[in-house]
């Protein structure tokens, strides 16, 4: 039996049975597969995730009460709640994209679609208060355009936000940041020549990849053949340099790089990560660059304080050792690796 007082130096008491936890529901920043076992087992609880926004009245999705696939956002709430995955070609996202999965002890590759999830049902809003022109942009075909990126898992029948079709990312301490406006701070540094910002909604910092203006580093006493990506000296000396060009331009802490990662080789539309147009191809970004940097970031969290210049030598460290791929898979995913 448990008493609670109902005021503070009150003499009532309530008294009734033991109040018991038998399920709690979590949205916001997606949960880590540690975090959510963690919980789940110190409080003898089911713990599931949810998703919805303003725009749908926090009504959208919710996971079963029997799942163990912390990060996922389930399936529709009821039946009148209807989701839908339309395909982001300019971000490499398809409806007819392949994964392989594990069915029954096998790797099979098999269609997981991906692309802009869609939702439609009671919950949904009518549209934006006397904005025909923002409500008419935001539905097609009565569905929602969420602006996230989401990736449906036919073994589990559950979907897996990704991305941002907007460039906003929501941070796992629960902040959100525009990649655009970051990006475009970063680019004003005069030692940056391109830059692809790098955040993952299970971490709760950013790293970037810069590919260095080559005559102005020549100027500040780099030689015009050195490799700068093994540089710790080069890699603080940007970082620096992009820190103070961010604050001039009045950036947040958490929407400031730890720290950056140099790529020699220039981007252009001959190799992939340009568009015709000289825009950066985000997706092809993030492939190529993604496992490095998130191996960067399992070191980075181990280290207490801000120093430029010891981050700088954990990026060689980790670029001379190559990225562990059980870690990268374990922050993309959020797997604990428990089971």
């Amino acid at each position: 039996m448990i008493n609670f007082n109902l005021l503070p130096n009150s003499k009532k008491q309530f008294e009734g049975p033991p109040l018991q936890c038998r399920i709690a529901v979590t949205g916001s920043a997606p949960l880590s597969q540690t975090h959510g076992e963690f919980m789940s087992i110190c409080f003898n609880l089911h713990l599931i995730e949810g998703f919805g926004m303003t725009e749908t009245s926090a009504h959208g999705t919710v996971q079963r009460n029997n799942t163990v696939n912390y990060g996922q956002i389930g399936e529709g709430v009821e039946g009148n709640t209807k989701l839908r995955i339309q395909s982001v070609p300019e971000m490499g996202y398809n409806i007819s994209d392949e994964k392989v999965l594990d069915i029954g002890g096998q790797q099979v590759k098999t269609v997981c679609p991906r692309g802009e999830l869609l939702i439609k049902g009671p919950s949904v809003f009518q549209g934006y208060y006397k904005d025909e022109a923002k409500t008419k942009e935001s539905f097609v075909d009565g569905y929602f355009t969420t602006g996230d990126i989401a990736e449906f898992n036919p073994v589990t029948k559950e979907v897996k936000l990704i991305d941002r079709k907007r460039g906003i990312v929501k941070l796992s301490q629960g902040e959100f940041i525009s990649i655009n406006q970051i990006e475009d701070a970063i680019s004003k540094s005069r030692f940056v020549e391109a830059v692809f910002l790098y955040a993952n909604r299970y971490h709760a910092f950013i790293l970037a990849v810069v590919v260095p203006n080559v005559q102005y580093c020549t100027q500040k006493g780099f030689k015009s053949d050195e490799n700068l990506a093994q540089s710790a000296a080069a890699i603080k000396m940007i970082t620096e340099d992009i820190k103070k060009t961010c604050k001039q331009y009045q950036l947040k802490s958490f929407e400031i790089p730890k720290v950056i990662l140099i790529e020699n080789e220039p981007w252009t539309p001959e190799n992939g990560l340009l568009t015709p147009a000289l825009k950066i191809k985000r997706p092809a970004c993030k492939d190529k660059y993604e496992q490095i940097l998130i191996s960067i970031i399992k070191k980075l969290e181990k280290i207490e304080g801000n120093d430029v210049g010891v981050f700088a030598e954990q990026v060689i460290k980790t670029l001379e050792e190559g990225s562990n791929l059980s870690e990268v898979e374990s922050v993309i995913s959020g797997q604990s690796g428990l089971r």
